[in-house]
């Protein structure tokens, strides 16, 4: 709702913006997938700045299952749009990431979680497994 009309589906010289609610009315596989779904739980709402409750939609704030459900709805789509070679980039809760890492082993994926600017594990980059033919994950915060 926030998005100018402008910016969906823009083309750029080197690819696409798409703005999709987890891969709906989506083809193809992608180079570099960004999502940032909503993903926290509304028993975690002592976390959450007033500010950010006040000014932003609640659906694009929480999500089910703990913050987890369109989390996984992401990752399962994954194996259907990400290129061979590509990377996905996920945001998500601290929490998130040993549920993460563990999903991503059994679809195929390499892991990596990764810390932000104030040291809490708040990103994680999945990439196929191709390389060795067996997925395997890495837990790391970098």
């Amino acid at each position: 709702e926030n998005i100018p009309p402008s910016y969906s589906n823009t083309i750029l010289p080197r690819g696409k913006i798409v703005f999709t609610d987890v891969f709906s009315n989506i083809e193809g596989k992608y180079d570099a997938i960004l999502a940032n779904p909503p993903y926290l739980s509304h028993t975690h709402r002592d976390r959450i700045n007033d500010s950010v409750v006040r000014y932003e939609p609640s659906q694009a704030l929480y999500s089910g299952d703990e913050g987890f459900e369109l989390i996984e709805r992401t990752i399962r789509g994954l194996p259907k749009h990400l290129a061979t070679t590509g990377v996905a980039y996920l945001e998500h809760e601290p929490e998130h990431a040993v549920r993460i890492v563990e999903l991503s082993h059994t679809l195929g994926f390499i892991a990596s979680s990764h810390a932000d600017q104030y040291g809490l594990v708040r990103y994680t980059t999945l990439r196929l497994a191709h390389e060795t033919g067996n997925a395997r994950t890495v837990s790391t915060v970098a």
